[in-house]
């Protein structure tokens, strides 16, 4: 039984490298397609599960820099048409937040 066990263990470890694999070949291919890289791919699906935040919101749940890499990460998704960059309307001052663009 214990063989058995094994087996299916070796399995299971198997199926999630190739699952994890293709996962990696599928965001690198879907980023390449909107012109972006898969560190903006992440940004952007950040954006689109909670929304407008600050460059320094984004930054901080991405685990990117506040500041030059956000600033062009943001650059360039809005330069692709991904988002849209408006004024935080909290601080109503020249922080941007990004907003996913909807078909």
């Amino acid at each position: 039984m214990e063989r058995n066990d094994q087996a299916i263990q070796r399995a299971i470890e198997n199926a999630a490298r190739i699952s994890a694999g293709r996962g990696v070949f599928f965001r690198q291919t879907v980023a390449n397609r909107l012109g972006i890289n898969t560190s903006d791919l992440n940004c952007l699906n950040i954006l689109q599960l909670a929304g407008p935040l600050t460059a320094g919101q984004l930054a901080e749940r991405a685990g990117l820099t506040r500041g030059g890499a956000i600033t062009a990460a943001l650059d360039r998704m809005e330069r692709a048409g991904l988002i849209e960059r408006e004024r935080d309307p909290a601080t109503g001052g020249g922080r941007s937040c990004g907003t996913p663009k909807r078909p």
